[in-house]
């Protein structure tokens, strides 16, 4: 994906094409946070096949997560393969975690169980940017120390 989307905007720098990638999994994000619980609107459905989804969808939106945080640090020019990943991983897949907990929060509030749908797919597209911004912001930072020294 990161030589397709440099091959198709040469132009660009590392941050604008950070931001294409951002907002192509944000799109993504919202339709999977939305679709995550909605087997939570149907009483009927039982326990085993909401948490089969909920884990399926939480794995999903974490994978997509990770590939971009990964997609950036290649665009900076930084080894994907590095030990320095881990950390960023790991923060990531706590994000999405919490942001997984939306219907939680939405029960916690005793809203209406529907309201966890939007709220899902607004918070997994609001994780989706934080991550992105702060990877551009992190690895930007990295280019820089460089140059200081």
């Amino acid at each position: 994906m990161v030589q397709r989307i440099q091959a198709l905007y040469p132009g660009e720098s590392p941050a604008q094409l950070a931001r294409r990638l951002i907002n192509a999994q944000s799109a993504l994000s919202f339709l999977g946070g939305a679709i995550l619980h909605l087997p939570h609107l149907f009483p009927t459905v039982g326990t085993v096949w909401k948490f089969a989804g909920f884990v399926g969808g939480t794995s999903l939106l974490t994978r997509m997560h990770l590939y971009l945080i990964l997609e950036i640090a290649l665009l900076y020019g930084h080894d994907i393969d590095d030990q320095a990943r881990v950390p960023e991983m790991l923060a990531v897949v706590a994000a999405t975690g919490l942001s997984a907990a939306t219907p939680f929060m939405v029960s916690a509030l005793e809203w209406n169980p529907s309201a966890a749908i939007p709220a899902s797919a607004l918070t997994a597209s609001a994780v989706t940017r934080l991550i992105g911004e702060a990877a551009i912001r992190m690895y930007e930072q990295a280019a820089l120390e460089p140059a200081l020294a």
